[in-house]
C-alpha cells in the first residue's frame, strides 16, 4: 500500500555564503534525491525541489508523494542551476518506511546524521561536502601569482601602488543568465602561500562580499565562475559580452588600471594540435598575457602595463556511476576519531628497479597485482600505485612516463635498451614486449637485473600477476578490502610545458578516460584516495566526481616547477585547504628538518610534529612518502607526531617489526563473520523448529531487517559476493 513522502529539513546558509554568491536571483535552494526513480536515483540533477515553509522548514515544493516500496535519500543545495552543498551521510542513510504513518515526518537538520546511526557517537557534527560538478556547465578558472618566474601583474613606476587589489567583473550583464548556470557569478579567494595571519578570516569575508582580493608576493589569486562552454561560441561570435581585470589601490580604494580579457579565450584552438575524432583542439589549460591600460583620463595611450594569468577549465564527467549514492570524501579510512598511523604500500611491497640509500629492492616486480596483493596480506591497509595511458587510452598500472624495451641494432644484431613513452605504445604492444623501469639495474647496465622476480613479464603469460596490470584488471583481481591510493601521472614540469598541450593529455579528456574505467570496473565499497603533483588534476578531480577523497602530493619538485604552490609543505597545505582536499602526501625529508629548512638529527628542533599540528588545524590529513619511510626510526618518530598514513617501501619489515596486519583486513573477517551470523539467525527466526522464545518475523519486516544488515555491511565495505567473491 503506497504511503506520502514529504521529508522536512533545516536549512539556512551563512551571510558570507550569500556573498560568495552574490546575486540575489541565484539564492540557495534545496533539493532532495533518493534511491528511487521518483527521486532521481541518486542523480542531482533529477532530484526534487524543496520550498522554504513559514515555519522555517523545507518541504517538497510538489507536495508529498507516493511511495510503495522502502528507499534512502538525502539532501543538497543549488543555487541556480550549480550544486554548491550537499550531505555525505555515511550509511546507513536516512531511510523512508512505506508505513501508514510515514507521512507525519520529523524535521530533519541538513547534514547530521540520524538518530540511531552508528557513527554519531562521537563523531563530527556535520557530514556535508562542497564542490562537484553536474550538468552542462565547466568550471572556468583563472589564476593570478602562482607562479615564481612569471610577475602577475607589472605595472610602470608611477602606477605602483603600496598595496594592491584585483577584481574580475564581466563587461556587461549581456547574456549571462543564458550561459551560466549561476548568472556569471564570479568566486573570488586569495591564499596565502606560508603561514597563517590573525586577519585571514577577516580578509577572506571582506573579499567574498567585494569580490576585491589582496594581491601580493605572499598570496596568489583565484577566481572561477561556471559558464556552458557549449554556448559560448554563439555568445562570442555575436561580441555580447567580455571579462575585466581591475588594478586597485587598496589604500586609496580607487582603480589604477584595467584590462579586458576576452571570451576567445575559452573557446580558442590550438592550431599546432593534430585533433583525432575524439578531440577538438580546444585548450583547457594554458598561459595568457593581457595589456593594462590607465583607469583615469591621460594624455598618455600607451599601455601601464600587463596582466600574467593562468587559464583553468574543467569540464563535467559524465557517467552513470557517479552519482550521490556513495560519498567517501569525507571519510577515509572507515575507522572512528582517535585511528592509528596507517601503512601503505609503496607500488606494492615496494620498488623493485631502483637501489636507494642501500635498501633492498622487492622481490617481485612493483607495481603489480601479486606486489598489491602481498603488500595487502603483508599487513599494508593501502597500496600506492601510478595510473598513466596507454596509446589507445587505457588506464595502465606504471610509475615512469617512459618505459625500457628490448631492441635490435641493425648494424650489430645486438640487443639494446631503448626507452619509449608510454603514450606511445597501445595496450597490446606493452603486455607483448619485455620491459623495465627506466630506472633499473638491466636498464642503465644494459644488463640482467639481480632481482629475478622484478622482470618476469616476457617469461609468463599475458595477464599474469606478474604483468603490468590494466586499472580493470587491478581492481577485479586485488583484495577488495584493500585500499588503494591512486597517483594520477600527469606532466607539470614547465620545462616540458609542451607535452600538457598535446590533445594527449589535455586535462579533461585524460582524468575522464580514467574515471570511466574506475567508475565502471570498481565496487562500491572499494577504499580509493587520489594523489597527484599538479594543482590543476586535484582541483579537477574534486569537480569531476563526489565519491572519492584527493590528496594533493608535493615535495622534492622544488627545482622542476616554478608553481609557488608546488614548493613547500606549508604553500601545499594552503592549497589543499582552499580546494577542500582530503589532505597532503608530503616527502617526510620536510618533517625532519628545523625550522630554517636544514636538516637535523635532532628530534625536538624537528618541524614534524608542528606540520601535523597545522595541518590538523585546517582539518587536512597529512600522509608522507620518502626515502626516510623505509627505516624503523623515522617511521616510529611519525607515528608519534600523528602522522595519519606512511608510504614505505619495506612494507613487510615495518609490518613484521610490529607483527601487525591490516586493520581492514581484520575487520573485513570480523564484519563478514557477523554478517553470515546475522543472515542465519534471521533465516532460523521462521524455522519451527527453533526455540519458541525467538519473535517470529513476518516476511517483510524479516526482508527489511536483512536489508538494514546488508547497508551496515557496505558501509564499511564487506558485502560478501555483491559483485564477486571474497580476495
Amino acid at each position: 500500500m503506497p504511503s506520502l513522502f514529504n521529508p522536512k529539513v533545516t536549512y539556512a546558509s551563512s551571510s558570507s555564503e550569500d556573498a560568495l554568491y552574490g546575486d540575489p536571483a541565484y539564492t540557495h535552494k534545496v533539493y532532495c534525491t533518493g534511491s528511487t526513480t521518483a527521486l532521481g536515483q541518486w542523480n542531482p540533477n533529477g532530484a526534487l525541489p524543496m520550498r522554504l515553509t513559514s515555519e522555517g522548514f523545507w518541504e517538497l515544493e510538489s507536495g508529498a508523494i507516493e511511495l510503495q516500496e522502502e528507499c534512502a535519500y538525502k539532501f543538497l543545495v543549488k543555487r541556480g542551476a550549480l550544486i554548491v552543498k550537499w550531505e555525505v551521510i555515511p550509511p546507513p542513510y536516512r531511510r523512508y518506511l512505506p508505513l501508514p504513518e510515514s507521512g507525519k515526518s520529523e524535521v530533519l537538520d541538513f547534514g547530521k546524521l540520524p538518530d540511531g546511526h552508528p557513527k554519531k557517537k562521537g563523531g563530527k557534527s556535520r557530514w556535508i561536502d562542497r564542490k562537484c560538478l553536474f550538468g552542462p556547465a565547466s568550471e572556468v578558472r583563472f589564476v593570478f601569482g602562482a607562479y615564481k618566474h612569471e610577475e602577475a601583474i607589472k605595472l610602470r613606476e608611477k602606477y605602483k601602488p603600496k598595496k594592491m587589489g584585483l577584481r574580475l567583473k564581466w563587461g556587461s550583464d549581456a547574456g549571462l543568465k543564458q550561459i551560466s548556470p549561476s548568472g556569471g557569478n564570479i568566486q573570488a579567494r586569495s591564499v596565502r602561500f606560508v603561514g597563517d595571519d590573525a586577519e585571514d578570516e577577516r580578509r577572506r569575508e571582506l573579499e567574498h562580499s567585494s569580490k576585491m582580493l589582496t594581491h601580493s608576493s605572499s598570496f596568489f589569486s583565484l577566481f572561477k565562475c561556471h559558464l556552458d562552454l557549449d554556448l559560448i561560441d554563439k555568445h562570442v561570435g555575436l561580441g555580447l559580452n567580455w571579462l575585466e581585470l581591475e588594478v586597485v589601490d587598496l589604500d586609496l580604494q580607487g582603480i589604477i588600471a584595467t584590462g579586458n580579457i576576452p571570451l576567445s579565450l575559452l573557446t580558442e584552438k590550438n592550431r599546432r594540435m593534430s585533433p583525432d575524432e575524439n578531440f577538438d583542439g580546444h585548450q583547457t589549460r594554458k598561459s595568457f598575457r593581457y595589456n593594462l591600460w590607465a583607469h583615469a583620463k591621460s594624455s598618455d595611450e600607451r599601455p601601464v602595463g600587463e596582466m600574467f594569468g593562468e587559464l583553468t577549465i574543467i569540464r563535467p564527467f559524465v557517467h552513470p556511476n557517479n552519482t550521490m549514492e556513495h560519498c567517501w570524501r569525507n571519510y577515509w579510512t572507515g575507522l572512528e576519531d582517535g585511528r592509528e598511523t596507517l601503512d601503505i604500500g609503496h607500488r606494492g611491497l615496494g620498488r623493485s628497479y631502483a637501489d636507494v640509500q642501500g635498501q633492498e629492492m622487492a622481490q617481485v616486480r612493483e607495481n603489480t597485482i601479486m606486489s598489491f596483493s602481498n603488500a595487502g596480506r603483508a599487513g599494508a591497509e593501502y597500496v600506492e600505485l601510478d595510473i598513466m595511458l596507454t596509446k589507445d587510452r587505457i588506464p595502465v598500472v606504471f610509475h615512469d612516463f617512459d618505459i625500457g624495451i628490448k631492441g635490435l641494432r641493425l648494424d650489430s644484431k645486438q640487443k639494446e635498451n631503448i626507452g619509449i613513452a608510454i603514450s606511445e605504445l597501445t595496450l597490446a604492444q606493452l603486455k607483448s614486449l619485455r620491459t623495465t623501469g627506466m630506472d633499473s639495474e638491466e636498464f642503465l647496465l644494459n644488463k640482467g637485473s639481480r632481482t629475478s622476480l622484478a622482470n618476469l613479464a616476457a617469461l609468463t603469460e599475458r595477464g599474469s600477476e606478474l604483468d603490468i596490470p590494466t586499472l580493470e584488471e587491478l581492481l577485479k583481481k586485488t583484495p577488495r578490502w584493500l585500499g588503494l591510493n591512486v597517483e594520477i601521472k600527469y606532466p607539470m614540469d614547465r620545462t616540458h610545458e609542451w607535452r600538457s598541450y598535446e590533445p594527449f593529455y589535455e586535462v579533461n579528456r585524460y582524468l575522464d578516460d580514467i574515471l570511466a574505467s574506475l567508475f565502471t570496473h570498481v565496487s562500491d565499497d572499494r577504499r580509493i584516495v587520489f594523489s597527484c603533483f599538479s594543482c590543476d588534476v586535484c582541483s579537477a578531480l574534486m569537480c569531476k566526481q563526489m565519491r572519492y577523497p584527493v590528496c594533493f602530493l608535493t615535495g622534492e619538485v622544488v627545482d622542476q616547477v616554478s608553481d609557488f604552490r608546488c614548493t613547500s609543505l606549508e604553500s601545499a597545505i594552503s592549497f589543499a585547504e582552499s580546494e577542500y582536499l582530503l589532505g597532503i602526501v608530503s616527502c617526510s625529508d620536510a618533517l625532519f628538518n628545523d625550522s630554517s629548512g636544514s636538516e637535523t638529527s635532532d628530534p625536538q628542533k624537528m618541524v614534524g610534529k608542528s606540520c601535523v599540528k597545522r595541518a590538523r588545524q585546517k582539518e587536512l590529513l597529512l600522509w608522507t612518502w620518502g626515502d626516510k619511510n623505509s627505516y624503523a626510526g623515522y617511521v616510529e618518530l611519525q607515528r608519534k607526531w600523528g602522522v595519519d598514513a606512511i608510504i614505505c617501501d619495506n612494507i613487510q619489515k615495518l609490518t613484521r617489526k610490529d607483527k601487525k596486519a591490516s586493520i581492514f583486513e581484520s575487520t573485513f573477517r570480523k564484519k563478514l563473520g557477523e554478517y553470515v551470523d546475522s543472515v542465519q539467525d534471521l533465516n532460523g527466526m521462521n524455522n519451527p523448529n527453533m526455540n519458541g522464545s525467538k519473535e517470529k518475523l513476518t516476511s517483510t519486516s524479516k526482508e527489511r531487517k536483512l536489508s538494514r544488515v546488508r547497508e551496515q555491511s557496505i558501509s564499511l565495505g564487506y558485502l560478501a559476493g555483491k559483485r564477486r567473491g571474497i580476495s
